[in-house]
């Protein structure tokens, strides 16, 4: 049986060939599109893993200016109401204060070491001698603490022509004692149970015999 020849004229070869040049136009489109749409993807992926660490760091940096705080805010505390009562550092303090001040300091007069609830105190008198101003001077120096001075307690001011007497106190630290455990209570519990089951071991013979 005789096939009878193809014949393909010139236009239909030129509409097959703009068929497989469209196909291929077709799939790369498609490829080019799904890699555009993985390539957004990944670039959304990463712009969320760059803004989670951005929030982790903006965090961190939180708790830094945080910590810093509490450090410079303990450190102010151990200023002003010291761990110890460092009675040689506050006679140098208040000489330093005098200077400043511009008064003579006189005298100081340290009392007996008072037990409070939170802290100790340190009763103390002064005495100093320069004017009117100095003393102004003297006393804001005791209000406000600088230079790593301690916390000062006015109670009461006796001011003359050239001398003025302060009362006050100085604060400093309880030391915190951790409770011991006592064990002897509970060796007397269990010697109290081995007690009771002697006696119940007693109890029953009786009512055998």
């Amino acid at each position: 049986m005789n096939l009878g020849k193809l014949n393909i004229t010139p236009t239909m070869l030129a509409l097959i060939l703009v068929g497989i040049g469209i196909i291929i136009l077709a799939i790369l489109c498609v490829q080019q599109y799904s890699a555009m749409q993985e390539a957004r993807e990944r670039s959304q992926e990463v712009e969320e893993v760059i803004l989670e660490k951005e929030t982790d760091l903006s965090r961190l940096m939180a708790i830094r200016e945080e910590a810093e705080e509490y450090e410079r805010f303990h450190n102010l505390v151990k200023q002003l109401i010291p761990e110890e009562a460092a009675e040689d550092r506050l006679l140098n303090s208040l000489q330093d204060l005098a200077v400043d001040a511009g008064v003579n300091f006189v005298r100081v007069n340290l009392g007996d070491h008072q037990e409070e609830e939170n802290h100790m105190e340190i009763p103390l008198d002064l005495t100093f001698e320069g004017g009117f101003r100095s003393f102004l001077a003297a006393v804001g120096h005791l209000h406000y603490p600088r230079d790593g001075r301690r916390a000062f307690r006015v109670d009461r001011i006796n001011l003359g022509p050239t001398q003025m007497d302060i009362y006050g106190a100085v604060f400093y630290q309880k030391e915190h004692v951790e409770p011991e455990v006592d064990e002897v209570d509970e060796v007397d519990e269990v010697d109290e149970v081995d007690e009771v089951d002697e006696v119940d071991e007693v109890d029953e013979m009786d009512i055998e015999l």
